[in-house]
């Protein structure tokens, strides 16, 4: 099942990452693409790969991956209600996910999640992309102990 959750993630990441994405920078070009937190105090960096919202079926999306450490961290809401905190208690699906390498992967079970909260957003190239902060715990799939995430931003 570990596996099969893993093998999930990087093929998301993998789509993801083949889109042609010109259009992810803003004008503020050094923090633009990064999502950053502190992951039990410990300051990590990942580039953003994927930030918008799918209006089709109304979704979130936010994807970042450290490539030198094979490290991805991402989270998705399904019931976009405009800025503020998520998840939202409409959300069917809310997932967030940070895996290390094909070692470990930490999940938000129930007792454990991030609190996200979108603060702006913007239409770059016609897709709505958003910046906010993020905290909270994920709980590892195959048990341990869980990783807090503090003062993140993307």
């Amino acid at each position: 099942m570990k596996k099969l959750i893993f093998i999930a993630c990087i093929l998301s990441v993998l789509i993801s990452c083949s889109k042609d994405d010109n259009s992810s920078k803003t004008n503020n070009p050094s923090t633009a693409n990064l999502l950053t937190v502190k992951i039990d105090g410990v300051l990590w960096e990942g580039t953003i790969t994927e930030n918008e919202l799918i209006e089709s079926i109304n979704k979130i999306s936010v994807v970042a991956i450290k490539s030198s450490s094979q490290e991805i961290f991402r989270f998705n809401f399904d019931n976009y209600e405009g800025l503020g905190a998520y998840p939202k208690p409409k959300d069917r699906t809310a997932w967030e996910s940070f895996s290390i390498g094909n070692n470990k992967v930490y999940f938000n079970f129930p007792g454990s999640g991030l609190l996200v909260n979108f603060t702006s957003e913007e239409t770059v190239g016609g897709i709505k992309k958003f910046h906010g902060n993020l905290s909270g715990t994920l709980a590892p799939a195959d048990g341990g102990d869980d990783l807090q995430f503090t003062e993140g931003k993307f």
